[in-house]
């Protein structure tokens, strides 16, 4: 249970993860071109204000000839401090792309000089040829995300309608300036601060999922050592009903409650064998003992212990042969469903064997079909009706009639016994068919019964995809319906 913890703790926190990595890369890129639009920004301003003190003091060669020594250096000086304290170097270009100032580079160099950092000649730079001819133009060298990247803007130098050369600026994309620096700080806070707690809400969510799952081990642990009260607690569920793991837990008591059911009913069928067996074992056994006691010599009591002994012998063997006939039926043995015959056969054979016990009982038997075939096993549907017929016989009143019918009804063949006996009371109709009940208790053991006769039936019909009902009235007769799949 505990890898189980860990695998959906690690899988949600690796999907948090995966997520705030994606985030952070988005808002990493989209801070990036925020602070380059700034960078852009600020070398435009930066380059109007340059234009606007040069401008006056320039010519297509240079500096104009009035334009005074002292005046000339102040106003280097003061570029100088104003560019380095941006972080941007600014050039002024003639009309001839040579440099005429440059705040990081000596005066009079030529910008026909290539580039060790770019490997190309200035001249050839598109921003620069842009602003010669007269337009502002800005373009960056690189990758956004390369920390080397640098931003170049070129702005011209217009008198009088002439174009005089150009402002030309520099500066890295990603130089650190303050709000970058406090951008960063923020990003990395809120992006810990986020990872922190997505740990923390991993480990109540697996902690929480995994609940349901360690209760049901602990359920199957008590199942495997002979608790079957052993129940999930249905708690209130973080999914809400309805979930699969609920329906999982509401499955795992469904098949506790069913084994507990079987246990049940299983040690029901044994004790109610055991008390089958008892009553036959126990009259056998006394006979047997009173007659090596001495009363196998005595005429008048030998013959009638033997006949005891015989009597109850030939009990048991119809019940283990119920209780086998009965077990193979529920575990669904591979018998042959593909016989054809006809109905009326399968009567008349029925109807032979329990003709000596209804003409025993007095009781009269009819039978009624129309001509129709039947697809099934005609061994087991025999034995049907045989249990139903000498159920029916043993307790029906002398001159009664029993009808034995059959006939088709919709998509249902039908076999119908009915009886002139005394009925059965409506609170036992429910129990019918159980193993070994019995309306009355130790009716059926005098006439003979095992008290597996209807559930055999049942088996017999469910076997052949149909059911069996039963109706009857006190004092009126009972009346059992059979219906089979056709």
């Amino acid at each position: 249970m505990h890898g189980f913890r860990r695998t959906l703790f690690l899988s949600h926190l690796g999907l948090v993860v995966l997520a705030i990595g994606l985030l952070a890369f988005t808002l990493r890129g989209l801070a990036t071109r925020y602070f380059a639009e700034q960078l852009r920004d600020r070398l435009i301003t930066r380059a109007a204000a340059v234009r606007t003190r040069v401008a006056p003091h320039l010519n297509s060669e240079g500096w104009s000839g009035d334009f005074r020594a002292k005046e000339q250096r102040q106003l280097e000086r003061d570029l100088r401090r104003s560019a380095r304290a941006d972080g941007i170097r600014v050039r002024i270009v003639n009309r001839d792309a040579r440099s005429v100032f440059d705040t990081y580079a000596p005066r009079g160099s030529s910008l026909d000089t290539p580039s060790p950092e770019l490997g190309w000649s200035f001249r050839d730079r598109p921003e620069l040829v842009a602003a010669l001819q007269g337009e502002t133009n800005t373009w960056v060298r690189g990758s956004l995300r390369n920390g080397s990247t640098a931003m170049f803007l070129a702005m011209p130098i217009r008198r009088d309608g002439e174009i005089l050369g150009s402002v030309y600026t520099t500066s890295p994309v990603l130089i650190l300036t303050p709000q970058i620096v406090t951008y960063g700080r923020q990003l990395a806070g809120v992006t810990l601060a986020v990872f922190v707690l997505a740990a923390m809400i991993s480990v109540a969510l697996a902690q929480r999922l995994a609940l349901p799952a360690r209760r049901m081990e602990e359920a199957a642990n008590r199942l495997a050592a002979g608790d079957l009260a052993a129940r999930v607690a249905m708690h209130r569920r973080l999914l809400g009903r309805g979930d699969e793991m609920d329906k999982l837990m509401r499955a795992f008591n469904a098949m506790a409650m069913q084994l507990q059911e079987t246990d049940a009913t299983r040690r029901a069928f044994l004790a109610d064998v055991s008390h089958e067996l008892r009553t036959p074992l126990a009259a056998i056994k006394g006979s047997a003992e009173t007659l090596r006691d001495g009363a196998w010599q005595n005429p008048d009591y030998a013959p009638r212990f033997s006949a005891t002994i015989a009597e109850q012998s030939d009990r048991l063997i119809r019940l283990v042969n119920d209780l086998l006939r009965l077990a193979r039926l529920e575990n669904e043995p591979e018998v042959n469903f593909y016989q054809v015959f006809e109905m009326r056969d399968l009567q008349e054979r029925a109807a032979n064997a329990v003709r000596p016990l209804f003409a025993e009982r007095e009781v009269r038997l009819d039978l009624e079909c129309r001509a129709q075939t039947y697809c099934g096993n005609a061994d087991l549907l025999e034995q049907l009706l045989i249990n139903l017929l000498a159920n029916a016989a043993r307790h029906s009143a002398a001159g009664s009639t029993t009808i034995l019918s059959a006939y088709r009804d919709g998509e249902f063949s039908v076999l119908r016994v009915a009886d002139g006996g005394r009925g059965i009371a409506a609170e036992h109709l429910p129990r019918l068919g159980e193993r070994f009940y019995r309306v009355e208790e130790g009716r059926d053991r005098d006439t003979g019964g095992s008290g597996l006769g209807l559930a055999i039936c049942r088996r017999v019909a469910l076997a052949h995809g149909g059911h069996l009902e039963i109706e009857s009235e006190e004092g009126v007769g009972t009346t059992v319906t059979v219906y089979l799949e056709d």
